[in-house]
């Protein structure tokens, strides 16, 4: 390097009269090796052999000037890989910043995820819980199912619904439970319908039946018996609801409903119209009875002797019950009539009543309630019953109320009659009622036996209201009787009469229009039963005393006249 830079300063010193210092600044333009000055004389002073000639200047400047463009291009190829460099770096580190907020956001997503495994880990686990709940849920429902389906199968073999007399009589052969009738047509029985235990008949839109089509059939429905069933052990809980029986005003006997020895009875919602003798209804030697809701019309128009609407009766003999039956007095028990409706009937005896008698043997717990009566001849006609209760029945146009007593020595406790409004009339219908005599009463003792020393016992009569009474309106012999808080008006006779008795009250009754025979209240006239221990008080009517009353023991006062 050194002889070139000799060379290169000789040639110049030759060929360029300058100074002993030349400035090479334009020449290398301070290029890395090269100094800005050369001291001329040093090297001319200096050791060489190089001649430097114009030729060799010249190519020692094109070398320089190739070699400058050389080192340019290096250094302009080396900055833009520099700047290039650059550039990638820059990228780079953006692409690193951007990656790290992707891996900053990765692993939060991981995270997220990482918690929504777990939670999805829980629903699993939850979800498998509630699938073994299901599970257990369905198998449940599916015991529930096969219930059904097994119920299902029950009622299917147990509910009948028929449209004419044949299929009746099959479903009551297969002793379905539940028959449903609808009506479709009228049904002409020939036979009676023998009902077994645990059957419940229920009409459609009423479905009549018409009574009248057999001459010689007597029965309709009855309870099924073989004849060996005694006491209550016949078939029972029977229901028969909804149905339409037509008389056509037959004078034949006939018994639309019979039931025997039987226990846990309904007859609902029935209608019966134009019968004449026998029985609409007949209860015999049965407990656990509900007559309810029905109609009765028309009933003995045509013959002289009608008889019982509802008779309550006991097996005695053949002529109590003339079908299949034991004959062993069992009595009725638990007997409930109400809310009925009794229209133009005529009976000998009563609407509700009994004509059969056995000493030892009484009726037990007949509840009459509710009912509506209207142009009937003889109400009630029970004898020798225990624990009665008549109240709150409603009738007009009635001829007598209500017969009561004993019978075969059988004695009338535990009666009570409280809440009956009644208005008379003046004349019965057809016959008159039995015995003779005892006519046009609001309540009357009979006593049939021949022992008229047998008394009733227990007498309540309460808040009746009566109008209009042809005879007497209250007659009584019993003892620890009960007359009270009774409104009565036009009365032909006496208002109360008690005929003969022992502790009888008779207070707060109000009697008005009365008195043909001179006083409201009238105790005593028994020649057999005494009047004794007698209180009459504060009550608005006249009192009198006839023979056979005693006032010892007695209160009479406080009484006012009208």
């Amino acid at each position: 390097m050194k002889k070139l830079l000799m060379t290169v300063v000789f040639f110049l010193w030759g060929c360029i009269n300058l100074g002993t210092w030349i400035d090479l600044n334009n020449i290398f333009d301070d290029r890395q090796g090269f100094g800005t000055q050369i001291n001329i004389e040093e090297c001319l002073h200096d050791e060489t052999d190089v001649i430097i000639t114009n030729d060799l200047y010249q190519q020692l400047i094109s070398a320089l000037n190739k070699y400058y463009q050389d080192t340019d291009k290096i250094v302009v190829d080396l900055n833009n890989n520099v700047n290039f460099v650059k550039d990638e770096l820059d990228k780079t580190n953006e692409n690193v910043r951007v990656n790290r907020e992707d891996i900053q956001n990765i692993l939060s997503d991981l995270v997220t995820i990482r918690n929504n495994i777990q939670t999805n880990a829980n629903n699993i686990n939850n979800n498998h819980n509630e699938i073994n709940d299901l599970n257990t849920l369905i198998a449940s429902l599916n015991t529930q199912i096969n219930n059904v389906d097994a119920k299902y199968m029950v009622y299917k073999n147990n509910i009948a619904i028929v449209t004419n007399d044949s299929e009746l009589r099959e479903a009551l052969r297969k002793e379905v439970g539940v028959i449903f009738i609808k009506g479709v047509e009228i049904f002409n029985p020939t036979e009676s319908y023998e009902v077994p235990a645990n059957t419940r008949i229920i009409g459609i839109n009423y479905p009549t039946f018409n009574c009248s089509y057999s001459e010689t059939l007597n029965n309709i429905f009855r309870n099924k018996l073989d004849g060996t069933e005694g006491e209550y052990n016949g078939a029972g809980n029977i229901t028969i609801e909804g149905l339409n029986f037509r008389g056509n005003n037959h004078t034949k006997a006939i018994t639309v409903i019979g039931f025997a020895h039987s226990d846990t009875v309904k007859i609902k919602n029935c209608k019966f119209d134009g019968f004449n003798t026998w029985h609409n209804i007949e209860i015999n030697g049965s407990r656990n009875v509900v007559i309810e809701d029905c109609v009765f019309t028309n009933f003995g128009q045509s013959i002289a002797n009608p008889t019982e609407v509802i008779q309550i009766d006991l097996p005695n003999h053949e002529g109590t019950y003339p079908w299949a039956c034991k004959m062993d007095n069992t009595p009725c028990r638990n007997i409930t009539i109400r809310n009925n409706q009794f229209f133009n009937i005529a009976t000998g005896t009563g609407v509700i009543g009994e004509h059969t008698y056995v000493q030892g043997y009484r009726h037990e717990n007949i509840v009459i309630e509710n009912n509506v009566i209207n142009d009937v001849d003889n109400f009630i006609y029970l004898l020798g019953t225990q624990n009665l209760k008549v109240l709150n029945n409603h009738g007009s146009n009635v001829f007598n109320f209500m017969y009561f007593g004993n019978a075969q020595n059988n004695q009338q406790d535990d009666t009570e009659v409280s809440g009956n409004v009644i208005f008379f009339k003046q004349t019965y219908k057809v016959k008159p009622p039995e015995p003779s005599g005892y006519t046009g009463k609001f309540i009357y003792p009979i006593h049939s036996s021949s022992a008229t020393s047998t008394i009733d016992n227990n007498l309540i009569i309460t808040n009746n209201r009566i109008a209009g009474c042809k005879d007497h309106a209250i007659t009584v012999c019993a003892n620890r009787v009960v007359i009270s808080g009774n409104v009565i008006t036009d009365v032909t006779k006496h208002s109360i009469y008690v005929w003969g008795g022992n502790r009888v009250i008779i207070t707060g009754n109000v009697i008005f229009n009365n008195n043909a025979e001179g006083v409201h209240i009238m105790m005593g006239n028994n020649a057999n039963i005494p009047t004794v221990r007698v209180i009459c008080q504060n009550n608005v009517g006249t009192v009198g005393t006839g023979s056979n009353f005693t006032s010892d023991y007695c209160i009479v006062g406080e009484n006012q006249t009208n």
